[in-house]
């Protein structure tokens, strides 16, 4: 087999080797085939996989050389090296079958077909590589790994359990399994007896009845430096909470859908840690192992959003998201030095185990994070920038650019809106998780960008948590969309941004909470009664009010009227300019707008019109805000009604209060009682599930028998619409031999008259043949029998003759002797008429024998 070199590439997220199989097709595009399974084996420096197309590829690690398997995989499911071999990898498949391959030679050694369903995972017990425990949803065996012959058939409950995962503990030769009611069992290597049966879920109940969960934020840092949040998802209990376990020295632990993170102490099976991640789930764990293992407790997690974050279970302050929105599995060494991540993209990402935890410590030291340092900074940075580029000279700049350079505009915006960067205050607004008013955010705004989604949620949550009232106003999610899309990298400055711009820009927006603002929309009039009475008279003649041409962009912040770099223009001097530059970037608006607006005939069309993006001279729409701004009346400018800019206080975050709280008050606490009723809900229907459980286990019989006598008859009927069709197949076989019988028969009857008729007209033939041969020789035997007479005639005439010469004699002589004529000629004549009688009866006879 050809073998290939390739190289490491460390980086410093602690990637050293990016796996990926591209080919290029007969046009001559490039196409990336996916790998679907990854293994490393027992010695730590192999890894293998296998893509889509059944291609089974090994990697080198140590001598650095990939070489391929010189035949195909199908339907590859599972994949496993023999440990203590010599590159030998089991491979179980979806149809069922199990595979021995030799990696080094090139040959399939063992081959059968166990299963009829999917092998969905292979195992070795850590102190005997002789067996291996291969399992399916329903099944689980024991095999030699040298003869491939079954030895053992695990029992379990299987009535209407399945199984969720099975296989060897790590570091142990004890086997465990995970079934679909949320139990764990426990077997053991030797006679295969089941030691221990664990339902976490009971025992998560019976702990919190004693004392709190601890909570963890899986908000990481990613290991580029990038923040990553996990998005909602939709919780499931029909196949069971738990859905995953894993094992290290000393503890398991144990992962829920309801997003829990359970450790037990394996040598009493004693829950020992309760880890709440709320709204974030976890579906995969793996301890990490490390010198000293059996005291630490570094695990790598999957989350439900495909991220893959490190952390250290001691110490959950920190942790590191090493793969973010991609991970589809993820397997470690034996001896956890290196880690593989498979990517949905069939892409395989092999990380340095120990640049991963170096990077995890340095982040809980504080190093990265140091909120006094970086206040320090922040404020050394903000007072220089103050220093050499005032607000003043930004102002001036803005009105002769109309922008700021898009390289300095997040930088810029601090410094005009004095942003404190409260790191503490955010995190801990941020560590409350999401708010339940951002619950439906998956239906009402499913967005492509998945990051600026999530970051969305997380946002609003801030918010709702900051100050009530920003839960309870449906239009909030579109004021901070455009923000999050534009600041989303850098979430404390998203949030202060919005929080300044609330605080300030938008004092009044709230005051009717969560109507619209009322006094504030009635100053907007105002002003464009001012400037432009004919567009206002348009607007009372269509019946359209200040909701539809001035709140609809307010609560929008422009999103829906202008494109991405139009709003990043006209934010920009809403930011550097006085709190009422908002009002009187409304009615600029409506005022440049204007001939088209007025050319409107209805008040939907109108509506809509303040729904779209419509092509607008930005330079001429914000020199006419500034013209309005600087030669507005005194009685007519919102500063009247505004207070002062006021940045947020630097240290913690100051209450928004401009808004009825009472009212509000209100309506938390009847938002509070309806979510107490919904977890006591909740809890009632968890104590019904786990009720119609044991109502299940005790009526399992029952079902069971109840189940086979339905399959019976299943069966049954199957078995007699079977024999009918089939004795419908025959009887119509019969019709078709009997009216094969008939045809037969007819042709025979035919072919017979036809023999018959041939055989009739050949005897006639013949007949007729003889006849004319008879009648030819009848000719012949007359024309002979003429000639004899002609010639006994002629005799007849001569023997007359001679008799009438014998007469005359005699007639002299009697006449001599003197007798009479007739006594002379009476003798004479007698004796002639005798021959003559003895002629005829010759020919008589002659004729006769003739004839026959």
């Amino acid at each position: 087999m050809e073998k290939k070199a390739f190289k490491f590439r460390k980086r410093d997220s602690g990637q050293i080797l990016n796996i990926h199989h591209t080919v290029t097709t007969t046009s001559g595009e490039l196409k990336r085939i996916r790998f679907l399974h990854v293994c490393f084996s027992d010695t730590n420096d192999i890894l293998a996989a296998v893509d889509s197309r059944g291609n089974c590829n090994v990697f080198d690690l140590k001598n650095r050389d990939t070489w391929a398997w010189r035949e195909k995989i199908p339907l590859c499911s599972a994949l496993k090296f023999v440990p203590k071999s010599t590159l030998k990898v089991i491979a179980g498949t979806k149809s069922g079958g199990l595979m021995m391959l030799d990696m080094a030679t090139g040959d399939l050694l063992h081959t059968i077909h166990p299963f009829a369903s999917k092998i969905s995972n292979v195992s070795f017990p850590s102190t005997n590589a002789d067996i291996f425990l291969v399992t399916t949803k329903t099944d689980a065996i024991i095999f030699d790994s040298h003869n491939f012959q079954q030895k053992q058939r695990l029992e379990y409950p299987a009535a209407a359990i399945t199984i969720k995962q099975m296989k060897f503990r790590n570091q142990s030769d004890h086997i465990y399994g995970i079934f679909s009611n949320d139990a764990i069992h426990i077997w053991t290597h030797e006679n295969f007896q089941l030691i221990e049966r664990i339902h976490p879920i009971d025992e998560r109940a019976n702990f919190l009845k004693n004392s709190n969960s601890q909570q963890i934020d899986l908000n990481a840092n990613t290991s580029d430096g990038s923040d990553v949040m996990v998005r909602n998802y939709t919780k499931d209990y029909t196949k069971g909470r738990i859905v995953d376990v894993s094992f290290s020295v000393k503890y398991m632990c144990v992962a829920t859908i309801d997003e829990y993170l359970m450790v037990f102490d394996t040598a009493a099976w004693n829950l020992t840690k309760l880890i709440q991640s709320p709204g974030i789930a976890v579906f995969h764990t793996q301890f990490i192992s490390t010198a000293d293992a059996t005291d630490e407790m570094l695990i790598a997690v999957v989350t439900l959003a495909a991220d893959t974050i490190v952390l250290d279970l001691n110490n959950t302050s920190e942790k590191l998201c090493v793969q973010a929105n991609q991970t589809v599995k993820v397997e470690l060494t034996a001896n956890s030095a290196l880690m593989a991540i498979l990517l949905r993209s069939g892409e395989i990402k092999v990380f340095d185990v120990n640049a991963l935890t170096e990077k995890l410590q340095t982040l809980q030291t504080g190093t990265r994070n140091d909120d006094k340092d970086g206040q320090q900074q922040f404020n050394w940075i903000n007072e220089k920038m103050q220093k050499t580029m005032p607000r003043q000279r930004l102002q001036q700049i803005l009105k002769e650019y109309l922008e700021y350079p898009t390289k300095y505009r997040q930088l810029i915006w601090k410094t005009c809106l004095q942003l404190p960067d409260n790191r503490s205050s955010f995190t801990e607004l941020l560590k409350k998780g999401y708010h339940p008013c951002v619950g439906s955010y998956d239906e009402l705004y499913p967005l492509k960008d998945v990051s600026a989604h999530r970051n969305l949620k997380r946002i609003v949550s801030v918010l709702a948590y900051w100050s009530k009232v920003f839960a309870q106003c449906d239009y909030i999610p579109k004021f901070v969309f455009p923000f999050v899309k534009e600041l989303g990298t850098n979430l404390i400055l998203c949030f202060e941004t919005i929080a300044t711009v609330l605080l300030n820009h938008g004092q009044l927006l709230f005051e009717f909470a969560p109507l619209e603002p009322v006094n504030y929309l009635g100053i907007i009039e105002n002003i464009l009664s001012h400037y432009e009475p004919r567009l206002l008279a348009f607007y009372v003649g269509k019946n359209v009010t200040s909701k539809t041409f001035a709140w609809s962009l307010l609560q929008t912040a422009f999103t829906e009227v202008l494109d991405e770099d139009q709003w990043r223009q006209l934010w920009d001097h809403i930011v550097s300019n006085a709190v009422e530059f908002l009002a009187f970037s409304v009615v600029a608006y409506n005022i440049v707008m204007k001939d088209m607006i007025m050319r409107l005939d209805t008040k939907v069309t109108v509506e809509r019109f303040f729904e779209e993006q419509n092509s607008i001279e930005m330079k001429r729409f914000i020199r006419r805000t500034y013209e309005i701004m600087e030669k507005c009346p005194e009685s007519l400018r919102p500063n009247r009604y505004l207070k002062q800019f006021a940045p947020l206080t630097s240290g913690f975050y100051e209450k928004f209060t401009n808004f009825p709280r009472a009212l509000i008050a209100v309506k938390d606490k009847e938002v509070d009682k309806l979510m107490a009723e919904n977890r006591i809900l909740n809890d009632k229907l968890y104590e019904l599930e786990k009720r119609q459980l044991a109502w299940a286990d005790r009526l399992e019989g029952t079902l069971k028998a109840e189940e086979h006598t339905k399959r019976l008859m299943a069966v049954e009927k199957a078995y007699e619409d079977k024999i009918i069709k089939e004795q419908d197949r025959v009887a119509m076989q019969r019709k078709h031999l009997l009216l094969y019988q008939k045809q037969l028969r007819d042709s025979e009857l035919h072919l017979l008259e036809e023999t018959r008729s041939s055989m009739l007209r050949r005897k006639l033939m013949e007949k007729e043949n003889d006849v004319e041969l008879l009648s030819r020789r009848f000719d012949r035997i007359r024309m002979k029998d003429e000639g004899n007479l002609l010639f006994a005639e002629e005799e007849l005439k001569q023997r007359e003759m001679e008799l009438l010469v014998k007469r005359y004699n005699l007639d002299v002589k009697s006449d001599v002797a003197d007798n009479p004529l007739s006594l002379r000629n009476e003798k004479a004549i007698q004796a002639l008429e005798s021959e003559l009688g003895e002629l005829d009866a010759d020919m008589i006879k002659d004729y006769c024998e003739n004839l026959r």
